[in-house]
């Protein structure tokens, strides 16, 4: 015990920035930082990737654990998950997930489970905001604990990350199938295409005959974390059985969006399911919201609430894959039609944000004033300094984050950005002459 607290001990020397951990130990070896009591690292199973950390137990008492190095908490909810497996061998066990509370000097659990299969399952929680204070020091462990038997345990894809409000994808799918980033290409293939928006924008949405479309999207809220998706959705032919728009997750445990000929279907599983009576027409352009906040699963049809229920959401992570057109099998022949405008966030939205996206497509309620400048604005994206082109000089330049928070102001033509959390910001210029205009930026 001693050994075991000193190793941990030494891990937690330094702390380290916002905590945004996914490690899948695809080295080969102990990650840097880390620290480890008995596991070891095989490339001979794993639940995605190469590698996995593994161990192979030795009766009642024996264990192995292995945590993260220290990080500073900004009080934001916390969720912690691992795949897991047993590869081989006979017993039991517990698996438990666990962070380190500094106040006591003691491990404190967050979930446990004994479900042990020879396939990947995931173990997942979140710590709710406030547990771990602002400026706290906080490390997360993952542990194993034999109850009985020989086995090979083995953990892969260990992620801890603060709930943050932030944006986690946003695809406007305009000629491209890249996010607005520019990565995390949802795929092409023969079903594949782009159509007329509901704009009427040549090329402003992608559409899907039958054939589905994939994207790895990392972020996306698991387990019971707060999560809105936006998306606005139309069918050419309506399948006659159920129509999918979105889904994410395994087949057990996945979150997704479908509607049959006479309802609207928001799912989580079998126990988790809302759905209720609507009708559906083809050719017709429609606005969906889903949210869920950990209790609670709303479904938000043109910017106005539809249906609302007390749901228990499990998601499980299926390799992050975010999934369009198809059945949670992934499946095809369940949609025929086009997407647009797809947006993730990891909290909920409120009425007023929902409503803004289905009237302007933007979050923000803030009344920029129409644009009457001709300004330039780049890199852009951008990193750290943001350079602002204008014919005459400026008088104020203001940065809102889209839910309308003014996060900067500057009189300069060149603002450094660099300590912005990455996403996508609004930027409202107005020169000496009282000319107004508004970009919008990407933050990396």
């Amino acid at each position: 015990m001693k050994t075991r607290l000193l190793l941990f001990l030494m891990a937690f020397s330094f702390a380290n920035a916002q905590i945004n951990v996914s490690q899948g130990f695809e080295s080969g070896t102990i990650p840097s930082g880390w620290a480890n009591n008995n596991f070891s690292f095989t490339n001979t199973t794993s639940c995605s990737g190469v590698y996995s950390a593994s161990f192979t137990t030795s009766g009642l008492g024996s264990g192995a654990e292995i945590s993260t190095p220290t990080y500073t908490a900004t009080g934001a909810s916390i969720t912690v998950s691992a795949d897991y497996k047993k590869s081989s061998g006979s017993g039991g066990g517990i698996f438990y997930l666990q962070y380190y509370n500094f106040t006591t000097s003691s491990w404190t659990t967050i979930t446990t489970t004994t479900s042990f299969s020879s396939t990947c399952q995931t173990l997942s929680a979140t710590i709710p905001a406030g547990t771990i204070p602002t400026g706290a020091n906080v490390a997360f462990k993952f542990y194993l604990y034999c109850t009985s038997g020989n086995f090979t345990f083995n953990v892969d894809n260990t992620k801890v990350f603060e709930n943050i409000p932030q944006t986690i994808a946003e695809y406007t799918f305009n000629n491209t199938y890249t996010n607005i980033n520019g990565n995390a290409a949802f795929s092409s293939n023969a079903g594949t295409s782009f159509v007329t928006d509901r704009h009427g924008n040549s090329n402003g949405a992608i559409n899907i005959n039958n054939s589905g479309s994939n994207a790895t999207i990392a972020g996306l809220s698991y387990g019971a974390g707060a999560r809105t998706i936006s998306v606005w959705a139309k069918t050419n032919v309506l399948n006659s059985v159920i129509n999918y728009v979105f889904h994410y997750g395994n087949t057990a445990n996945g979150n997704g969006l479908a509607f049959r000929p006479t309802s609207i279907l928001y799912f989580e599983n079998g126990g988790a399911n809302l759905e209720l009576s609507n009708t559906n027409a083809n050719n017709t352009w429609v606005h969906y919201v889903c949210t869920y906040d950990g209790t609670t699963a709303k479904v938000f049809k043109n910017g106005v609430l539809f249906s609302s229920g007390a749901k228990t959401f499990n998601t499980v992570n299926n390799s992050d894959i975010f999934k369009l057109g198809t059945a949670e099998t992934g499946a095809v022949n369940y949609f025929n039609g086009a997407i647009d405008d797809l947006k993730i966030y990891n909290y909920v939205l409120n009425t007023t944000e929902i409503s803004n996206l289905y009237t302007s497509n933007m979050l923000a309620s803030e009344n920029f004033n129409a644009n009457n400048l001709e300004v330039g604005l780049y890199p852009n994206p951008v990193n750290d300094i943001l350079n602002i082109d204008t014919k005459e000089e400026i008088l104020l330049v203001e940065v809102f984050t889209l839910q309308g928070q003014k996060v900067m102001s500057s009189k300069e033509n060149k603002i450094n950005v660099s300590e912005l959390p990455a996403g996508i910001y609004l930027v409202r210029i107005q020169d000496v002459n009282n000319n107004i205009a508004t970009k919008k930026i990407i933050k990396n």
